[in-house]
């Protein structure tokens, strides 16, 4: 687990604490729940060098996959139809060829700003 301190944003003040957790729970995006309370994420191409984060009390689903094709792109829009709060960028923890994609639950808190890098 890795906790981070991010610089001050001077108009927002200190930003939250991050702390870093491997791979997506049973609450995850494309979840298939099976017997006796296990869970397994069902295969998507984008879901690649996954991680989570609490930032601030609110859980974080990150993926950071190679590239994105057209279908992953309408898997990430009917996420946000669904109420999905999602950022993209290139701001990989990973390797610097991959794309960032920060997905938080419906009902959650939304982004108030850009998720900082780890």
């Amino acid at each position: 687990m890795t906790t981070e301190h991010p610089p001050e944003a001077p108009e927002r003040g200190p930003r939250p604490l991050l702390t870093r957790k491997e791979g997506w729970d049973r609450r995850a995006p494309f979840v298939i729940r099976l017997e006796h309370g296990t869970y397994e994420i069902e295969h998507r191409p984008w879901i690649d060098h996954v991680y989570r984060l609490d930032w601030n009390g609110t859980r974080v689903y990150v993926s950071e996959p190679y590239h994105l094709t057209t279908d992953d792109m309408e898997d990430l829009i009917r996420l946000q139809l669904e109420g999905w709060d999602l950022q993209i960028d290139g701001r990989s923890a990973h390797h610097p060829a991959t794309i960032r994609i920060c997905l938080v639950r419906p009902g959650f808190k939304r982004f108030p700003y850009e998720v900082p890098a780890l």
